[in-house]
């Protein structure tokens, strides 16, 4: 059976000369995640985070494999997910493979990738182009 990868994924908070980054981690085997405690390398799981924990897409975003990577996670290339900014009305989004894109918080942690147009400004612009 395949995991849950909203239970098996966390931030991992490192920190190098002075630079803090955080970085997405899918473990599915406990003890790797006592092996990072025990290094002190801070990770929380994103059920726990906000503004993640907040999120209605979590789970379609947490299931699907990301444009920008993390390590570990789901391999189907089919469920490619991305997150960036609508180059018209401004709104962070989420766009999946083959779904509409999903308004979501400006404070969402995943990198942003280029920006592209939202689902209703992309059908606005089709709409003004036709014209």
């Amino acid at each position: 059976m395949a995991p849950s990868w909203s239970e098996c994924t966390y931030w991992a908070l490192t920190r190098d000369k002075g630079l803090v980054t955080l970085e997405a981690i899918s473990i599915d085997d406990p003890s790797v995640v006592a092996d990072l405690k025990d290094a002190k390398i801070i990770i929380v799981p994103v059920k726990g985070f906000s503004p993640c924990h907040e999120c209605p897409h979590l789970e379609a975003c947490m299931n699907s494999q990301w444009a920008e990577g993390r390590l570990g996670g789901p391999t189907d290339v089919s469920r490619v997910s991305a997150v960036s900014v609508c180059e018209v009305c401004g709104e962070s989004i989420l766009s999946i493979t083959g779904d509409i894109s999903k308004p979501i918080s400006s404070q969402c942690p995943r990198q942003i990738v280029s920006g592209q147009d939202c689902t209703v400004c992309a059908l606005q612009r089709r709409v003004w182009e036709l014209n």
